[in-house]
């Protein structure tokens, strides 16, 4: 699955997830049964009485023949913990003590607007401290402490 606009690197989250074994983390949210090369369980998505939920192993994917749910552990942490897409990432790597790399996004407007901030803050930070009323100010901020 191709994830867009990601601020984690797609190369790596697509190696974490041919890595790590989706059952790991499915089996300690729901009560499965293995049969045959496959892992059922009651669906978490939908009321059932029947197992229709699916998990491959070998496919590292998970599937509900009842709602129609398919995806892999991303899709189903999304779903299962009511989360968005870099919290499921947070939770994966806590949970298989992994570490996905986020990208670093540099350009020069990006130099330029650091170098102005950095320039301004430095003016507003001298401007504090040699005010005329810096008693004033003083006080104010150690009453903030």
């Amino acid at each position: 699955m191709i994830y867009k606009n990601s601020l984690y690197n797609i190369n790596d989250i697509n190696y974490i997830l041919e890595k790590i074994n989706i059952l790991d983390y499915i089996k300690k949210k729901l009560y499965i049964k293995k049969i045959g090369n496959n892992f059922f369980a009651l669906c978490p998505f939908h009321n059932e009485k029947h197992p229709s939920f699916i998990i491959s192993e070998k496919l590292n994917k998970y599937y509900c023949f009842g709602c129609k749910t398919y995806g892999n552990i991303i899709n189903f942490i999304i779903y299962y913990e009511k989360t968005n897409f870099y919290n499921a990432i947070k939770i994966i790597e806590q949970f298989y003590n992994v570490n996905i790399n986020k990208k670093i996004y540099i350009n020069d407007n990006n130099i330029i607007l650091y170098k102005y901030n950095y320039i301004i803050s430095k003016i507003y930070n001298n401007n504090l401290i040699n005010n005329i009323n810096n008693i004033i100010i003083n006080n104010f901020l150690n009453l903030k402490k």
